[in-house]
C-alpha cells in the first residue's frame, strides 16, 4: 500500500529530514516508523542532542526484523534508546522501573540527580505534565526501558526526601507522596512491625495511608522530648486524627490533656526542632480546646525562634475566625492572614501545600485582605497557581480552596477561574463516589461559581460540562438524609444555576422551618426558587425576611447589595416597577465600586428606561 505523500512529508519533518533530499534508508526508517512521532522526534533528540550519526542509527534498527514488526513500538524505542549514554540510560530506568511515570520535577533532582535530570529533560523524554512543576515520561518509553520493575528504589527516595525537609509537607513532598501513594503503600506492607518513622510519616499524609497505620494505634503513645522527631510527628498526627473521631466535649477534653503533656515534653534547646514541634501542637492543642489567649502566647513563642513558620500563621489566622475570639485574637489574625497571603502569592513552592491551600480556603473570613487581593489580578494569578499545584487525585483540600477562590474571584477575574478549569477538567469532573463525602459541599458550589465564571466568559460547552458535573454533586448531596442548612445552600445555588428551581426548592424544604426562618442564606436561596416556579408573592415575602435578617448580621451586611437587588427582581416580576427601581437604588447604595456596580447601574437604567415608556 502506498504512503500518502503528506505522510511522508509530516514524518520527514517531525525526524528533522528534508523531504526532498531523503536516500533510500532514511526512506525505510519513516516507512517503518511513521506511526509513531514519539519515535520519530526522539530519534532527533539523540541525533542533535547526542550526536548519534542518522545513518548508524536507522540502519541498526532496520537491521532487527524483530524490532521492526513490533506493533506497538516498544522494541524500536528500546534499540534508539540504547544509544543514550549509561548515566541517563539508568536514570530513566530507575523511574520506568519505580511504576511512577509523573513525578515532582524537585523530587526527581532528589531521586535521579540533577544532572540527569535535567539531560533527560533536554531530550525531552521527561516533559512537563498538565500539573505545574510535574515531569512526566511516555508510556512507551517507560514500557521500551523498563528492565526490573521494584518499588522499593522510590519508595526509599520519597522517604528520604521526607527526611531531609524534616516532614515539612512542602508542595514537591506531599505531591510526590500523592504520586507515589501506591509505592509506599507496598513497601509498608512488606516490612515488619518497627518503630514509626519517615515512611510512616509520609503514609499519614494519605486517606488510605492513614486507615493502613491505624493497626499501630500511635495515637496511644505518649509523647515525650527524648523522641526522635519523626516518632514525635506520627504520634501527635495519629492523636489529632483519633480526637476528631470523637464528640465534641471528649474531644477537647483530649486536646486539653494534650496540651499540657507537650507543654511539659519540651526540654533542652527551646529552638531544637522537636521542641518548635511540640511548642507549635500545645498551641493548636490549646486553640481547639479554647484557650486561645494561652495558644497566641505559644505561636507568638515560636514565631519569635521561628518567623518563617508558616502553619502557626495558619494557627493564627484560623483563631481569629473562631466565635469565642475577642478583638485582640481576630487582630492577630487578619495580620497573620496577611502575611501567609503574602508568602503565597511570594514564594509558593516554601510553603507547606495544605497550609496554602488552607489560607486560600479561609480568605473568604478576611474580607478585607481578601478585597485587596481581588484589585491585584497577579496576585490573583499566583493564587490561581497554588490551586493548580494541588490538582492531584486524592487532594481534597483542593475542593475547600477551590471553593473559596471561586466564590471570592470568579466574579471579577473569570477568565482565571475558566483557565483552571480547563487545565484540569479531570479533577473538575471527578464523579462523587471518589471525593469524601466531606468535600461534596465544597466541590458542589465550586462548581457552581467556575460553571458561572464560564458563562461569563461565553465558553458555553465548558459551562454546559461544568454544570452537569455540579448537578451530579448537587443531587448526590440533595438526597442525603437529615441535610445540613450549610449544604442545602450549595445545593440550591447549583440546581438555580442549573435551571432547575423546583429541585432547589425541594431541598430547602427539607431543611427544619425553624431553621430555615434563622437563615437569611438560605431564604434568599429560597426566594429565587420560588420566582423560579413563579410562586411571585412567595417569592417577594422570603425575599423581605432574607433581607431583614441579612441586616442584623455583619456578614449578611457585606452583601446586602444583593439582597436589595433580589427584593427588585420579585417587585419586577410582580409589575411593581417603581419598587424594582427603589430596591435596585438601595442596592447601589450599599454597593462597592467594581462589576457588580456596574451591572447594577445597567439594571437600574433598562428598568427607567422601560418605567418611561408605559
Amino acid at each position: 500500500m502506498s504512503t500518502k505523500p503528506g505522510a511522508i512529508q509530516a514524518a520527514a519533518a517531525i525526524l528533522g529530514e528534508d523531504r526532498n533530499k531523503l536516500n533510500a534508508t532514511a526512506a525505510r526508517f519513516i516507512e517503518a516508523c511513521r506511526f509513531s512521532p514519539l519515535i520519530l522526534a526522539t530519534v532527533r533528540k539523540l541525533v542533535e542532542a547526542e550526536g548519534v550519526p542518522r545513518e548508524e542509527l536507522y540502519e541498526e534498527i532496520l537491521a532487527e526484523p524483530q524490532v521492526i514488526s513490533d506493533s506497538n513500538g516498544a522494541a524500536i524505542m528500546g534499540s534508539i534508546l540504547r544509544r543514550l549514554d549509561s548515566r541517563y540510560l539508568r536514570g530513566l530506568q530507575q523511574i520506568a522501573n519505580s511504576g511512577s511515570f509523573s513525578n515532582d520535577a524537585r523530587f526527581l533532582g532528589h531521586f535521579l540527580g540533577h544532572a540527569v535530570k535535567s539531560h533527560l529533560q533536554r531530550l525531552s523524554i521527561l516533559k512537563p505534565a498538565v500539573a505545574p512543576g510535574l515531569l512526566s515520561v511516555h508510556d512507551l518509553i517507560c514500557q521500551a526501558v523498563r528492565d526490573k520493575p521494584d518499588a522499593e528504589p522510590i519508595a526509599t527516595a520519597v522517604t528520604k526526601y521526607v527526611e531531609k525537609h524534616s516532614g515539612e509537607m512542602i508542595p514537591s513532598v506531599i505531591r510526590q507522596i500523592h504520586l507515589c501513594a501506591s509505592q509506599l503503600t507496598e513497601i509498608y506492607q512488606r516490612r515488619q512491625a518497627q518503630q514509626p518513622d519517615w515512611l510512616t510519616y509520609a503514609l499519614l499524609q494519605l486517606d488510605s495511608g492513614r486507615s493502613l497505620v491505624q493497626e499501630q494505634e500511635l495515637h496511644r503513645r505518649s509523647t515525650h522530648g527524648g523522641a526522635p522527631l519523626q516518632e514525635l510527628l506520627c504520634v501527635i498526627d495519629a492523636q489529632e486524627a483519633f480526637a476528631y473521631s470523637l464528640d465534641h466535649d471528649d474531644r477537647r477534653q483530649h486536646f486539653s490533656a494534650w496540651a499540657e503533656e507537650y507543654g511539659k515534653a519540651q526540654q533542652g534547646d527551646p529552638a531544637s526542632e522537636v521542641n518548635l514541634e511540640l511548642l507549635h501542637h500545645q498551641g493548636k492543642a490549646l486553640r481547639r480546646c479554647g484557650r486561645l489567649h494561652e495558644a497566641l502566647t505559644c505561636f507568638q513563642k515560636l514565631l519569635e525562634i521561628r518567623p518563617e513558620w508558616h502553619a502557626t500563621c495558619l494557627q493564627i489566622a484560623h483563631m481569629g475566625t473562631q466565635k469565642d475570639a475577642d478583638d485582640p485574637i481576630k487582630m492577630a489574625g487578619a495580620h497573620a492572614m496577611q502575611t501567609l497571603v503574602d508568602r503565597v502569592i511570594e514564594a509558593p513552592w516554601d510553603v507547606p501545600l495544605r497550609v496554602s491551600l488552607a489560607s486560600v480556603a479561609r480568605l473568604r473570613s478576611y474580607r478585607q485582605v481578601a478585597d485587596e487581593t481581588v484589585s491585584n489580578t497577579e496576585q490573583v494569578r499566583a493564587l490561581a497557581d497554588v490551586i493548580a499545584l494541588s490538582a492531584l487525585e486524592g487532594l481534597d483540600q483542593f475542593y475547600e480552596a477551590y471553593l473559596s477562590f471561586t466564590s471570592i474571584f470568579a466574579y471579577q477575574h473569570p477568565e482565571i477561574c475558566v483557565a483552571l478549569a480547563e487545565g484540569f477538567p479531570e479533577i473538575l469532573s471527578t464523579p462523587p463516589e471518589l471525593v469524601d463525602k466531606g468535600q461534596w459541599s465544597s466541590a458542589c458550589e465550586s462548581l457552581g461559581n467556575t460553571a458561572a465564571a464560564a458563562d461569563s466568559a461565553g465558553k458555553t460547552n465548558l459551562r454546559d460540562r461544568i454544570t452537569a458535573a455540579g448537578v451530579v454533586f448537587a443531587t448526590a448531596l440533595g438526597s442525603k438524609p437529615g441535610i445540613r442548612s450549610f449544604d442545602a445552600r450549595a445545593v440550591a445555588k447549583m440546581f438555580l444555576f442549573a435551571r432547575m428551581p423546583a429541585e432547589a426548592l425541594d431541598v430547602i424544604m427539607k431543611i427544619p422551618t425553624e431553621a430555615l426562618n434563622k437563615d437569611h442564606w438560605l431564604l434568599y436561596r429560597k426566594a429565587e426558587a420560588e420566582l423560579g416556579v413563579h410562586k411571585l408573592e412567595d417569592g417577594l415575602s422570603t425575599a423581605e425576611r432574607a433581607l431583614a435578617l441579612a441586616k442584623d448580621d455583619k456578614k449578611g451586611l457585606e452583601r446586602i447589595a444583593s439582597y436589595h437587588e433580589l427584593l427588585s427582581k420579585c417587585h419586577e416580576a410582580l409589575g411593581a416597577t417603581d419598587s424594582a427601581i427603589a430596591q435596585t437604588e438601595a442596592a447601589l447604595e450599599s454597593c462597592q465600586a467594581g462589576k457588580y456596580r456596574d451591572a447594577l447601574s445597567g439594571r437600574l437604567e433598562e428598568l427607567k428606561r422601560r418605567a418611561s415608556t408605559h
